[in-house]
């Protein structure tokens, strides 16, 4: 294949990428923690596509400039605009991928105080008694007496 199918193949994953990261950053900040981890497994299947195809782009990889000088000049222009693409798309894609990092550090700060307040709380159970048993009251409201 040539270089630009092969980058248009890249370009195509990328827009699947990103499209797939906004999905992730939307379900982090409406809280569906169940979606995000479902989105999560569909993004390391695509990881391992775009390492294959990264991988199919290293003939060209060592040198871009020689490889863009060696094609004819209108495919190196196709070629320079889908590099250009694929840098706005990975733009993108970080930028998404902050915005569901950032719904993460809020989530692992709720589940730290959480556990702080649990721990308290287990704290000042054992301060008023060391058995951890409920003991009944001797007298109930439902006698007569």
């Amino acid at each position: 294949m040539s270089l630009t199918e092969e980058l248009s193949r890249l370009l195509e994953l990328y827009r699947e990428l990103s499209s797939l990261a906004r999905v992730m950053a939307g379900l982090a900040r409406q809280d569906q923690i169940q979606a995000l981890e479902d989105a999560w497994a569909k993004r390391r299947v695509l990881f391992k596509r775009l390492e294959k195809q990264w991988s199919r782009l290293e003939p060209w990889s060592g040198d871009w400039q020689a490889a863009l000088d060696a094609l004819a000049p209108e495919e190196a222009h196709r070629c320079r605009r889908l590099m250009a693409e694929l840098e706005s798309s990975g733009s993108r894609i970080l930028e998404a991928d902050r915005q569901t990092a950032e719904h993460g550090r809020r989530w692992r700060e709720q589940l730290r105080e959480d556990l702080t307040r649990i721990s308290a709380g287990r704290r000042l159970l054992r301060a008023y008694g060391t058995s951890g048993r409920m003991v009944a009251p001797r007298h109930s409201l439902a006698k007569s007496g």
